[in-house]
């Protein structure tokens, strides 16, 4: 078979999927080259954009399918989904289908392919020419379709479809009139399209300028040598580029020197040495043979998708190269099958430019292979070329690190690829920074032991002729296997214990991600692990672990997980599964005493070892802390859930899955724990949002360049939810047989409040307070309100109506502070809880309520006027958190003068990157008997309110001039040892508005 050409430098591959997921549309990922939309690039080609080509360009469907657009090219995607189809404004389009109905269509035109391979190119009548490569393709237009098979052109407009050349059977007229045995004017080119033999004669007589002595042309040689089959071949070459070919029958020549390759059995390519020197010929244990032909010019015939644009009978002087390799491949079935080999160098080719400008050069390098079901290659090349530069084909960590994942692999033939290896700027061949290099290996001996490569360079903005040669670097090399680690060996597949028996059900069951249904009937093993499961969702034939092993058990009286592996399963979604596959659950017993309020901080008790759903790669590792936020927002009460986990998957990638936020602030997190009856069980984990998670793209689980998805269910279990269990997928549309799998159980000593900067020494006793508040909506005082308060004397709750309790919710309490009579600080950084106007608010990020809560003074002064000092505060903060919190800074005198008592106030609040508002009473502190902030209160409560004028120093946000502060003070403790002073600049519940709270004490004498 002939694997794919230069110009498909990204294999096809048919996925079927093991667990069904939905099917949605998505754009097209770029695998290779740029696109522009409207000037802009675009990593993703969009339904409906209209896209040019800025250099060869590669698109790749969900199905594998690989889409080729030359550059210039302008065309629009017009469908997707279950088929794509495309739009041609200009230019060329061509079309290797993995299965996946593929069409391309231009001024009435439309070709169809299934499953096969085709171009298209635009012609002058408006519709479209080309070429079926492979399979059939339907040409359609107005007045009708007609089917093309392989090897077969087309013509189309949109009233007309004709034929073009079909390659005739051997042993017709028309066959024995074009065998180039009889015609000594023959050229390839003349059966694939091109302008004809002229062109090769230009480029045989060593014309174009090519660097070198000129090859020896217009001669044939005759073919000799003997004929051995079986053969697998790779080659690099000027003009035509880099690719493999199986099977092939060779001729070799009684010196060695290779004379032909043919397809067999029925291709019809076949590529003759003819009168080109054999060069740098050499072989390794009569099992692989590298040469390179220059000097003469080749004759046979070359397929590819240029369909003859790129020609076979090319000539190539001494500084030009067809590399190529040729070998008995290595049985696929005794390559190993995990480890890492190092290959040293035998011998090598000497590397030349397509153009011949420098003359050949010399080659060194190492070669690491990863076996195993994550095949990588590590490449550490150097290609020294006289007179112009020093070539690096460096990927990362190197031979001694594998890393390069496989762009293509056919290992039943020997082959493998690695593409898109980046090369360094610099010299001839690369003189952007848009140069990467593309390696072919071919592994050859009894188990792999000797491997022949070939390698190309090419910069894809540099210039080329119309015979393709430009400053691309070529050359080949053997290698022998100079070590090999086979690894460690895959985990057990029985393993684990559980701590102490699952308690009493109803129970919750997560599986692989999925499946919580409603309360599940369980039946476990002695050993405390699962056996069966079954609810609404799985119906009466639920999951039956069948002769299934359970790696990876973990439990205690609440939560229990585990791993299905190395054995066959049966009822819903039951299948074989290996060793190194799993079925991962978790099971959970009722939650009793869900937190109304505070931060859960759950650590990792035990953890199943991540697996990919098709066994494509070894076990990995869990790590990972998940936090949960009791009276948050958004979602309603509904606790948010964080997670903070990482799974490293050997010799793939480390998955990193963190919601915003993370473990140590859940409260902006998409999940959450489900506690009203419904749809899930009571206290399910579950996406609050009803749609997807996702991470950043990469890894064998998310291949392309499109979204990489997160399914995450669990429950909480035990009293408090001290336990909590997870199941995940991560996943990709179209590659979800490379899933991703694991399971996850945590525990904690239950929610709490953080608190800064320390624990108050003396923390008030629960009980009735007075409460001064400032927040989005304004300033105001509670009396003789209920409150509570936290192990570390934070303010937890107070009454703020008839039956309206707020709580703290997932907030911490910062800048708090407290003596024997009040105790004050902003809640910030969550959403508060409880019920009534003060409860839902967000708190995220930078914004704040803030409250001074103690004993409201009941005698003051008759009179006289008293001095105070700031000796606390919380931090001014905009209502919508647009900036880091601000000071505060000032001073404040109490006339005292029974009902007729005022409060002057000079005060300034510095907003960083915005302002300061200064706020100052008429008369300020010399005469506060003028102020705004008069006595309000009633009997025994002395409160003061007022709104107060603000002045700006700056272009504030809160207010563009002059405007003025709601304030609120309340006197705390025996003749008013402590006044709290709460406000707010600006418009009222404005998202630009401040708020902040100020705690005075008398000044000293």
């Amino acid at each position: 078979m002939k694997s794919n050409s230069f110009n498909r430098l990204l294999a096809t591959t048919a996925l079927a999927a093991v667990l069904s997921l939905p099917v949605t549309a998505h754009a097209l990922p770029v695998l290779f080259g740029g696109a522009s939309a409207d000037g802009v690039y675009t990593g993703n080609i969009e339904p409906g954009q209209t896209v040019t080509a800025t250099t060869l360009l590669q698109l790749q469907a969900p199905d594998g399918s690989i889409i080729t657009i030359e550059p210039g090219s302008v065309f629009t995607l017009t469908g997707e989904g279950d088929s794509i189809s495309f739009e041609l404004v200009s230019g060329a389009i061509r079309v290797a289908s993995s299965g996946m109905p593929i069409s391309v269509s231009r001024g009435g035109v439309t070709v169809t392919t299934t499953g096969g391979a085709f171009s298209a190119y635009g012609n002058e009548n408006g519709g479209l020419d080309g070429r079926v490569n492979q399979g059939t393709a339907t040409v359609r237009n107005g007045s009708g379709e007609r089917e093309f098979a392989r090897g077969e052109g087309y013509e189309a407009s949109e009233t007309s479809i004709a034929g073009t050349f079909t390659p005739p059977a051997p042993g017709t007229p028309q066959f024995a009139q074009n065998d180039p045995g009889n015609d000594m004017d023959y050229s390839p080119a003349d059966q694939q399209g091109s302008n004809g033999a002229s062109i090769v004669e230009d480029a045989a007589g060593g014309g174009g300028g090519y660097g070198g002595i000129p090859p020896v042309t217009g001669v044939v040689v005759p073919l000799e040598g003997n004929e051995d089959a079986g053969y697998s071949v790779i080659y690099a070459a000027d003009s035509i580029g880099i690719d493999g070919r199986a099977a092939a029958r060779v001729t070799v020549g009684a010196g060695g020197e290779l004379n032909q390759y043919d397809l067999e059995p029925d291709y019809e390519e076949r590529l003759e040495r003819n009168s080109n020197q054999s060069l740098e010929r050499s072989s390794l244990n009569d099992n692989v043979f590298i040469e390179r032909w220059a000097g003469g010019e080749t004759r046979g015939n070359y397929y590819n998708v240029f369909n003859g644009d790129t020609i076979a009978t090319l000539g190539r002087t001494s500084h030009q190269g067809f590399h190529i390799v040729y070998g008995k491949p290595t049985d696929q079935a005794n390559l190993p099958t995990g480890g890492v080999a190092t290959y040293n160098l035998v011998s090598a080719t000497a590397p030349t430019m397509d153009n011949g400008r420098f003359a050949p050069g010399t080659f060194d390098g190492v070669l690491g292979i990863l076996f195993g079901p994550i095949f990588k290659v590590g490449i550490d090349f150097t290609i020294d070329m006289p007179g112009d530069h020093v070539y690096s084909i460096l990927t990362a960590g190197g031979a001694a690190n594998p890393s390069a994942v496989l762009g293509y692999n056919d290992l039943a033939n020997g082959m493998f690829r690695v593409n898109g290896i980046p090369v360094a700027q610099g010299g001839a061949a690369c003189p952007t920074a848009n140069c990467d290099a593309v390696v072919y290996g071919l592994f050859t001996g009894a188990a792999g032991e000797d491997v022949g490569i070939v390698y190309h360079i090419m910069d894809f903005t540099a210039d080329f002729d119309d015979l393709f040669r430009g400053t691309q670097i070529s050359g080949a090399a053997i290698f022998s296997q100079a070590s090999y680690d086979p690894g460690d060996p895959p985990p057990p597949s029985s393993s684990g214990e559980v701590d102490a028996p699952l308690g009493a059900g109803p129970y919750t069951v997560s599986f692989n991600g999925g499946i919580l249904g409603g309360n599940s009937d369980v039946t476990l093993d002695g050993d405390g692990a699962l056996e069966y499961f079954e609810n609404n969702q799985t119906g009466p034939d639920g999951p039956d672990r069948g002769t299934a092993q359970v790696a990876d058990l973990w439990g205690n009286e609440d939560i229990t997980i585990g791993r299905w592996n190395d054995g066959t399963t049966s009822g819903y979604l039951g299948g074989a599964l290996s060793g190194v596959q799993g079925y991962h659950y978790a099971v959970g017993t009722p939650l009793t005493n869900l937190p109304v309020y505070g931060i859960a901080t759950y650590t990792l008790a035990g953890a199943t070892a991540p697996t990919f759903s098709d066994g494509g790669g070894m076990p990995g590792t869990f790590t990972g802390a998940m936090g949960i936020a009791y009276g948050g927002v958004g979602t309603g009460t509904f606790p948010r859930v964080g997670f903070d986990f990482a799974i490293d998957m050997p010799d793939d990638r480390i998955y990193s899955v963190v919601t915003p936020g993370g473990a140590a602030n859940p409260a902006g997190s998409p999940f959450i724990v489900y506690n009203t009856a419904g749809i899930f069980p009571l206290h399910s984990i579950i996406n609050g949002t009803g749609g997807t998670f996702s991470i950043d793209n990469g890894g064998r689980a998310c291949p392309v360049m499109d979204t990489c998805f997160v399914s995450i269910t669990g429950m909480l279990s035990g009293d408090g939810g001290s336990s909590a269990g997870i199941t995940y997928q991560v996943w990709q549309s179209g590659y979800s047989t490379q899933s991703v799998y694991g399971a996850a159980a945590f525990t904690t000593s239950g929610a709490s409040n953080p608190v800064t900067p320390e624990a108050l020494d003396t923390p008030l006793a629960d009980g009735n307070y007075a409460a001064l508040v400032a927040r989005a909506s304004g300033t105001t005082v509670l009396y003789d309100r209920p409150a509570t308060f936290g192990a570390s004397g934070e303010l937890a709750t107070v009454e703020t109506g008839v039956n309206q309790t707020v709580n703290i919710g997932s907030n911490a309490m910062s800048e708090m502070g407290g003596n024997d009579d009040v105790m004050w600080g902003r809640w910030t950084g969550g959403g508060t809880g409880g019920t009534g106007s003060y409860s839902v608010r967000d708190l995220s990020g930078d914004r704040g309520m803030h409250w001074a809560v103690g004993t409201p003074t009941a005698d003051v002064p008759a009179n006289g006027t008293a001095h105070y000092d700031l000796t606390a505060s919380t931090a001014p903060v905009f209502n919508d958190g647009r900036s880091a919190p601000g000071t505060l800074s000032g001073g404040i005198v109490v006339a005292w003068n029974g009902a007729s008592s005022r409060i002057g106030a000079e005060l300034d609040v510095a907003m960083p990157g915005d302002a300061t508002y200064h706020m100052a009473t008429t008369g300020g502190l010399a005469t506060p008997a003028t102020s705004e902030l008069v006595h309000t209160g009633g009997a025994g409560a002395w409160r003061f309110s007022g709104n107060v004028p603000v002045t700006v120093t700056g272009s504030g946000a809160a207010c563009d001039g002059p405007c003025t502060a709601s304030v609120n003070a309340q006197p705390f403790g025996a003749g008013a040892s402590t006044i709290g002073l709460g406000f707010e600049i600006g418009t009222s519940n404005a998202a630009s508005s401040i708020t902040g709270m100020g705690i005075f004490s008398p000044a000293l004498p």
